[in-house]
């Protein structure tokens, strides 16, 4: 059965928007998580491509809520896959190519909200899981409606490890 703990790496793409217009954003991270969801955290990289002006660097650390985790006691793949949809919180920072001569550096925030389905049944011991992450990022000192953040719609492919480190 699958408790929720796991240790595992992932890769995503999407779309991202911005008032510059759409652009592309990849990431690339780390992700663990205890028993029951209930200790899930993230370190991620991503690069935000922009269809006219500067290129984005974040790095973020970032923790991620589970309303749903009851669902695993279901112990089958449409109940793991409830229990894993989370609620992201996260802090990190930001590099903004502006020019050769000058980078622009930023502390950021991001709220998203994800889910996360296994490819394989989810109580064997490793396996590939597909996601989605639809969420918000801005600098520390932006208005969450009005600031000039990105919105992102990631797609992610992760390989787990489950069970205990």
């Amino acid at each position: 059965m699958f408790t929720g703990e796991f240790q595992g790496i992932h890769v995503g793409a999407g779309p991202a928007f911005s008032r510059g217009g759409t652009g592309v954003v990849a990431d690339v991270g780390l992700r663990a998580s205890t028993v029951l969801f209930l200790g899930d955290g993230a370190l991620d990289y991503r690069l935000a491509l922009p269809a006219e002006g500067p290129v984005t660097h974040q790095a973020l650390a970032a923790i991620h809520l589970h309303p749903l985790f009851p669902f695993l006691f279901g112990a089958d793949r449409p109940s793991v896959a409830l229990a894993s949809a989370y609620l992201r919180l996260g802090l990190g920072g930001q590099a903004v190519d502006a020019d050769a001569a000058s980078d622009r550096f930023a502390w950021i925030w991001e709220l998203a909200g994800g889910v996360d389905v296994p490819v394989s049944f989810a109580s064997e011991h490793a396996g590939w899981w597909l996601g989605l992450l639809v969420g918000r990022t801005l600098a520390l000192t932006d208005d969450p409606f009005e600031g000039e953040g990105i919105t992102l719609v990631t797609l992610r492919a992760a390989y787990r490890s489950h069970g205990p480190w």
